[in-house]
Formats: C-alpha cells, sequence, structure tokens
C-alpha cells in the first residue's frame, strides 16, 4: 500500500492552530514518510533538530533552572527487577567470586581508591545499566514538559518545517562537474566564479588570485588530482 507523504504547509498550519502537538508534529516530519527524511544527507543531518532544541533553549536557561528545582528527576525503582549483583560496602557490580577461598571481593575502584570489600553473599540491586536507561527516560520526560510549557517544541518544530520547505524548493542546491564536485568534497573549496581556474573558501566572494592579491603557486593551484577522476 503506497504511504502519504507529509505535506509541510498544512502541518505547519496544524501545530500553529494547536490542531496537533509538536510532540505529533516533529513525529510526523522525521518519519519514513516525509521526504526530506528519506534522503541519505538528511538522515545525517538528524542532529541538526537536537540543535535546533538547544539554540531555543539557550533563551531560556534561568527558567530551566528554576524548573528543574521545582520539578525534580523520579525514578521509581519499586517495580523493577534486580538484576545485579553489587558489593554490600560499596554497591559496585565489579565483584569476583573466588573459588579458592568461596567468597566474593570486590574490585572497584574510585579515585584511585580499591574497595577491596570481602564478603559471603553479594546484595540484588537494579543495574547500572538499567537505571540509567530510567534516568534518561525521565530526564527526557523532565526535558520535554519543559519545552511544552515554555512553547520551545512548537519553535523548534515550526523552525524544522521552514528548513524542510527550503530544503524542497532547491533554493540552496548548486550542480557541480565531477572535478569541482571532488574539491569540493575533499577541501570544502570552492571554484573561483571570475576566473573559473582556481578555488577559494566559500565564505570569500572570489579566489586570492581575482581579488588581486600576489598568491603562491600552492594556493592557487587547480588540483590537478581532481582531472582523473
Amino acid at each position: 500500500m503506497a504511504t502519504q507523504t507529509v505535506d509541510q504547509g498544512e502541518l505547519k498550519q496544524k501545530l500553529l492552530a494547536n490542531q496537533i502537538s509538536w510532540q505529533d508534529a516533529l513525529a510526523l516530519i522525521t518519519s519514513s514518510n516525509s521526504p526530506p527524511w528519506k534522503t541519505k544527507e538528511w538522515k545525517l543531518k538528524r542532529d541538526s533538530l537536537v540543535q535546533l532544541f538547544r539554540d531555543i533553549r539557550a533563551d531560556y536557561s534561568n527558567e530551566w533552572n528554576v524548573w528543574k528545582e521545582k520539578y525534580p528527576i523520579s525514578i521509581d525503582l519499586s517495580n523493577i527487577p534486580l538484576d545485579a549483583n553489587v558489593c554490600p560496602k560499596c554497591f559496585s557490580q565489579t565483584i569476583k567470586f573466588r573459588k579458592t577461598l568461596k567468597n566474593w571481593k570486590c574490585l572497584a575502584q574510585e579515585s584511585g581508591v580499591f574497595c577491596h570489600h570481602i564478603f559471603e553473599t553479594p546484595i540484588c540491586r537494579v543495574s547500572k545499566d538499567v537505571f540509567k536507561a530510567l534516568e534518561k527516560e525521565a530526564w527526557k520526560k523532565q526535558l520535554e514538559a519543559f519545552d511544552t510549557a515554555f512553547g520551545i517544541g512548537v519553535k523548534a518544530v515550526l523552525a524544522a518545517i521552514d528548513q524542510h520547505t527550503r530544503y524542497l524548493s532547491m533554493k540552496d542546491t548548486i550542480t557541480l562537474c565531477k572535478r569541482c564536485a571532488f574539491v569540493a568534497d575533499k577541501t570544502k573549496l570552492v571554484l573561483c566564479n571570475i576566473c573559473k581556474e582556481n578555488y577559494h573558501k566559500p565564505h570569500y566572494s572570489r579566489c586570492a588570485k581575482c581579488a588581486g592579491f600576489e598568491v603562491s603557486n600552492l594556493t592557487a593551484r587547480r588540483f590537478p588530482e581532481a582531472d582523473l577522476i
């Protein structure tokens, strides 16, 4: 069955009209049905969404500090299976059973000091990996609630939709020959639009030679290795 692509404009209007949550909108624009997210390039740029949230949150640092104090993370371990044997003294999982002596020894080290506690039977606790996963989920929910309360989620998703729309418009797309594509990929330099011979960094409008500077052959090189492709 054919999948229906996400209409970025319609999604934006629904988000602005509070007809959809920013969480659901975010899930839609990052789904496999959203054209930009199908491409290899956008799959490699999913971190841009994280950056959008970070940039917007930067203006709410004081509010975030207050929020964390008002709504501290709480992790309920009452129904979590005890899946790790730990040292009764330091609660480390770095313990070893000594077959000859028929007892356990803690091998944990903290700040250069070994525990070396010897005991008959370890105690059971929730493993570090499970606890970290629960802590991460609790932190995610806390941050998500904060993003909702201060409109950060909506702003970030709207910015992401605008990025997607611009991506689909191909306004930032350029077509390069194999040689220029090779140079751009390997050196991040671009071909000078004036002389069509030398290369320069993308934030300059022309190469050094066309700008009137004396340059060495190394600086004005034409990358002959690119001619091999």
